[in-house]
């Protein structure tokens, strides 16, 4: 043995492969990432789209209850336009509760991403 020599080699095979695996890993979670902010996006339009029919039918039934009040439409007709209100806050309800579950899952994963970092740091 020489001056200089390598006195052991290491197989870089073990530290290339995690490496390859973290990469693979990271590529899959930014897809995920994004697709949850599309999904964002698409939820948010979603309750715009909500509101707007809620307050069409909100309006509708304003329109029907001084009909009603002067028997000009029928019970009937009146207590559907309630329940068209009640079904119309109960899909906006629904659409804010899938976006709050969305913007979980896109907060949480920048928030374990961000203590993920911090630990390496």
């Amino acid at each position: 043995m020489q001056k200089g020599d390598p006195l052991v080699t290491l197989d870089r095979t073990d530290a290339q492969q995690a490496f390859e695996k973290a990469k693979t890993q990271l590529a899959a979670s930014v897809r995920q990432t994004r697709q949850q902010m599309i999904n964002s996006k698409q939820l948010q339009a979603n309750i715009d789209v909500k509101k707007t029919a809620l307050a069409q039918a909100q309006a509708d039934l304003n329109r029907r209850i001084p009909l009603g009040a002067a028997n000009l439409i029928g019970r009937e007709e009146l207590q559907h336009a309630r329940d068209t209100v009640a079904s119309a806050q109960a899909e906006l309800d629904v659409a804010i509760q899938q976006y709050n579950a969305n913007q979980a899952i896109v907060l949480g994963t920048r928030l374990e991403r961000s203590r993920r970092c911090s630990r390496r740091h």
